[in-house]
């Protein structure tokens, strides 16, 4: 199993975090790397929906693996027979905390397509933790 992880400090809320997190048509406004992304139902464990990187000829279908309500989801993603699993998770109190995207890919080529899928994650969780901070303003 490849992974690797990305942790930011943030002035926002928790649950501002959090709300950012469970719009998920609206990840596109701070993710750059996602032209469109759908849910079909409420933001809660077993839902499914789309994301469409930019790039990709056709969205690709995702599951929402777990949700801590105002602290972080999982969800997961197949690219062809690699299983790329998403873990974010804010740590810390409303002092000092700090957003973090986990990412772990399992399968053929796993290391190549984490790393290819994780190119932009640095800048994909300060655009999150500026949208926060901004909202809060």
């Amino acid at each position: 199993m490849w992974h690797t992880e990305h942790r930011q400090h943030t002035t926002a809320a928790p649950e501002v975090i959090f709300g950012l997190w469970a719009d998920v048509p609206g990840w596109p406004s701070w993710d750059t790397s996602l032209i469109a992304t759908t849910l079909d139902g409420a933001f809660q464990t077993g839902a499914a929906g789309t994301l469409h990187p930019d790039g990709a000829p056709q969205p690709l279908p995702f599951t929402i693996t777990s949700v801590d309500p105002g602290r972080g989801f999982s969800d997961e993603t197949h690219l062809g027979p690699t299983l790329l699993r998403f873990i974010h998770r804010m740590e810390g109190d409303d002092e000092d905390l700090h957003v973090v995207v986990r990412v772990e890919a399992e399968g053929p080529d796993a290391a190549q397509v984490g790393s290819m899928v994780t190119a932009d994650l640095a800048e994909s969780v300060a655009s999150l933790v500026a949208a926060a901070e901004s909202a809060a303003r």
